[in-house]
């Protein structure tokens, strides 16, 4: 009796984690930040200038890429990388865009765009 109460409960317990895990996907979620790291002369306003406002839009994939798109044809940036994070555990909508960038070799701070 005792067993298959609890094997009863098992099947109960592990039903409940399966709908749990099968919920809706959220949407995109907004953006309410960009934060830039890896930029050791071009400050963060310039950066965030070339990819331009995208607080307040929905974060989606094309949005990201797009974004990533537009810094790498500054020509100011060896390596471009947009990753998007959650700001808040609570909330899934509200979204963190991380821009990671590599400099091109020779920007100093006395001259900010590359090449010839």
């Amino acid at each position: 009796m005792i067993r298959s109460a609890c094997i009863i409960l098992v099947l109960v317990c592990g039903a409940g984690a399966g709908l749990r895990a099968q919920a809706p996907a959220a949407g995109p979620g907004v953006v309410g930040e960009v934060r830039v790291h890896g930029n050791h002369t071009t400050p963060d306003a310039d950066v965030l200038a070339i990819a331009g406002d995208v607080i307040g839009q929905p974060a989606t994939d094309a949005l990201i890429a797009d974004l990533g798109a537009r810094l790498k044809k500054s020509g100011r940036f060896d390596g471009v990388e947009v990753r998007k994070r959650y700001r808040s555990i609570d909330n899934p909508d509200d979204i963190l865009l991380m821009i990671i960038i590599d400099e091109v070799a020779g920007i100093s701070d006395l001259d900010l765009t590359p090449g010839p």
